[in-house]
């Protein structure tokens, strides 16, 4: 069921014609998945979105207890709340670095989902958020990725240019306390069928109109073309 969407229309015109560009060429899947890792590092994990990394991501946290919290920045509640609800976690929502330090003292913290703009806080709140020792996952939703000076333990990056539903999420695992994640996460999305071309071709014709994908898959490998078109944007 596709309905209007404000980020649909952020879908250029582009992104389709390349879309059915990278259908037509017979370049190697694996190929670009290299490049990815050339500039990500070798831990890189790639997912068909972020709803779909974050349920995979938040079900295997090592120490992981049911109803344990999980904090998250207040415009993302309605979009990720959802996610750590189905998983049997409770979100938590904070709102500025003043917020986000009173969290981080709180028992039962899981983890927590912070924007990359958090960066700039003041040395004070940087200093509590580095020594805090839950697991930091950086969400960063760019039209490129860029470096983050933030500390962290798992990277997200969502390219801007792409419909939600098929964005091909970048995981990269940076904190060697997660690591063991690498392999449950990489074994459990190869036993997901991958999802066709075609798929991503219909969900980018729908967003030129304006309209996204209500139902966003997170039980789907990525499409073959979504690396060569995540590469594309990041170069």
């Amino acid at each position: 069921m596709y309905i209007q969407s404000s980020h649909a229309r952020g879908v250029s015109r582009l992104s389709y014609l390349r879309s059915i560009y990278y259908s037509i060429l017979p370049h190697s899947h694996r190929k670009y998945m290299e490049r990815l890792r050339f500039y990500f590092g070798h831990r890189v994990l790639l997912f068909l979105n972020t709803e779909s990394a974050l349920t995979m991501i938040l079900r295997n946290l090592p120490d992981r207890e049911p109803g344990m919290l999980v904090g998250l920045d207040a415009r993302h509640s309605k979009r990720f709340g959802k996610i750590i609800e189905r998983v049997g976690l409770r979100p938590v929502t904070f709102s500025g670095q003043k917020s986000l330090a009173s969290l981080l003292s709180q028992d039962r913290i899981l983890c927590v989902i912070v924007p990359d703009h958090y960066e700039v806080a003041s040395p004070k709140y940087r200093n509590i958020y580095n020594s805090s020792t839950i697991v930091k996952i950086v969400f960063q939703n760019r039209k490129k990725a860029r470096s983050v000076a933030m500390q962290h333990d798992i990277y997200l990056w969502e390219p801007r240019n792409l419909p939600r539903t098929v964005s091909g999420a970048v995981c990269v695992l940076a904190n060697e306390s997660v690591q063991q994640l690498r392999e449950v996460l990489r074994t459990q999305n190869s036993h997901f069928v991958r999802l066709k071309n075609s798929a991503v071709r219909k969900d980018l014709r729908y967003a030129m109109q304006g309209k996204e994908n209500r139902y966003r898959r997170v039980d789907r490998r990525p499409a073959r073309i979504l690396p060569k078109m995540l590469y594309d944007f990041y170069k």
